[in-house]
């Protein structure tokens, strides 16, 4: 091969290799892939505890710019769900349905859980707080029972006809409006171990919510009950 052949290879190879580069697809991510366990709880509990719409707004900017870097510095892309500003318009229980955060903090309260005894339904923490939820089938009816006196809130879920009923979506707020607790019941109890004091429960099941106040005493506990029409009634004409 000649020494002007030999360059023209060269130059070909030079110009080709990078425009190959260039037209290979860009990754897309998740929160996981660009943040650590410990920023994603951090950044949940900082939306959980804002108390007002501009503050969680400032929170939820504050997320996505450190989303925007991080993609950046890896060289990946943010999918559209999480990349503009309406991304962070919908909200869902105070956390933005945008950005990730909705599914990321579902995920971050559903890996806080701690020991339970042989038998029992798992327990969790939400916000701090201890709870159980469960009751489906005799065997867990009779364990989530033998563990109610460990709690000072018991909320029993049912529908008007004592059928009971279970994935209700559950928020506690304290005296003040601040949205303390977020769960979903895995069965018709849910206990959890909150100190004395006056709160608001809102549990709702197929777009019904209902709203309970819940007085907290300083020794002992409160059990509440909240029901909703049978299925075959409130989807009726």
């Amino acid at each position: 091969m000649t020494h002007k052949a030999i360059v023209r290879s060269l130059l070909c190879l030079a110009i080709v290799t990078p425009l190959e580069g260039l037209t290979q697809p860009a990754r897309t991510v998740t929160p996981g892939d660009l943040t650590t366990p410990s920023e994603r709880a951090d950044f949940c509990s900082k939306m959980r505890e804002a108390p007002t719409h501009a503050e969680r707004q400032a929170v939820a900017q504050e997320w996505h710019e450190l989303l925007s870097l991080r993609a950046k510095e890896q060289g990946v892309t943010l999918p559209d769900s999480m990349n503009g500003h309406r991304s962070m318009m919908g909200y869902d229980g105070g956390i933005p349905t945008g950005m990730g955060m909705s599914a990321t903090c579902s995920r971050t309260e559903a890996d806080t859980r701690l020991p339970s005894g042989a038998g029992e339904p798992p327990v969790a923490r939400s916000h701090g707080i201890t709870y159980v939820t469960g009751g489906v089938g005799v065997d867990e009816a009779a364990a989530m029972r033998a563990m109610a006196a460990r709690y000072s809130m018991r909320v029993r879920f049912s529908a008007s006809d004592g059928e009971f009923v279970s994935d209700v979506a559950v928020r506690l707020l304290s005296s003040d409006g601040r949205l303390i607790f977020t769960a979903i019941s895995d069965g018709p109890y849910l206990f959890a171990q909150l100190p004395p004091g006056r709160y608001r429960l809102l549990a709702t099941l197929n777009g019904f919510e209902r709203s309970r106040r819940v007085d907290v005493p300083r020794r002992g506990g409160i059990t509440v009950s909240v029901t909703w029409p049978p299925a075959r009634s409130s989807t009726g004409g």
